[in-house]
């Protein structure tokens, strides 16, 4: 079974514990005085709630695909078994506490609804190599790709610090995957050769999974 038509990919950001001083943080409170019946305990509360009594949870901090999901971000027509990736970037602003961060993953269908969805907490993420803190595996103290631009071949250069589990990926502008390979443990440096001549024209996305996380860089090949 294909799937046809504009399905979309999209990422939420959304932080728990949020706390803060300033009026904004206030909450209004209709239930207030009791008249509107019983609400857990907010009809003994005043109106509004001040901020220093309020911890706000699921709090949206951003939508990286747009409100209906990033458009093309799936391709089509897309078969049983495709594998694809798309990456999405954000830097995390200084007032967000990463450790009570989540990270939504939403799918939706062409007439707009929602088809499937997941939630990590941001480490959860990292420690399964769905997402990068913008800081690469402490082991890979180095990594580097030549000649970039590739056309038969290239070398991936990597330099560990200590042993890890290590596998090699490679995906198109698209997201799918094109290329995938594991070398085991590797420790110490190595020089892995990647078949460039495999692959179409184009601009990649060479990832090198460890048992830490990812570090990607990008690999134009120009035959």
């Amino acid at each position: 079974l294909e799937l046809l038509g504009n399905w979309r990919i999209n990422v939420i950001l959304t932080e728990d514990g949020v706390t803060g001083s300033g009026s904004g943080y206030n909450q209004a409170n209709y239930y207030s005085g009791g008249a509107q019946g019983p609400m857990g305990g907010y009809e003994s509360l005043p109106n509004p709630v001040p901020a220093s009594m309020m911890v706000y949870d699921h709090v949206a901090r951003a939508i990286l695909g747009g409100f209906a999901g990033q458009s093309g971000s799936v391709p089509t027509p897309l078969e049983p078994g495709n594998t694809f990736i798309r990456e999405f970037t954000w830097n995390v602003p200084a007032n967000v506490n990463v450790e009570n961060l989540n990270i939504i993953s939403t799918i939706t269908m062409p007439n707009g609804r929602v088809s499937n969805a997941n939630r990590f907490t941001f480490q959860e993420a990292i420690a399964n190599g769905l997402a990068s803190s913008n800081q690469e595996p402490v082991a890979l103290q180095s990594l580097d790709i030549y000649p970039n631009p590739a056309s038969d071949q290239t070398t991936v250069n990597l330099h560990f610090t200590e042993p890890n589990e290590v596998m090699l990926e490679v995906a198109d502008m698209m997201g799918r995957v094109v290329f995938r390979r594991e070398f085991g443990v590797l420790s110490g440096e190595h020089w892995l050769q990647l078949p460039t001549y495999l692959l179409d024209n184009g601009i990649y996305v060479l990832r090198v999974h460890t048992g830490e996380g990812f570090a990607s860089r990008r690999l134009t090949v120009q035959h």
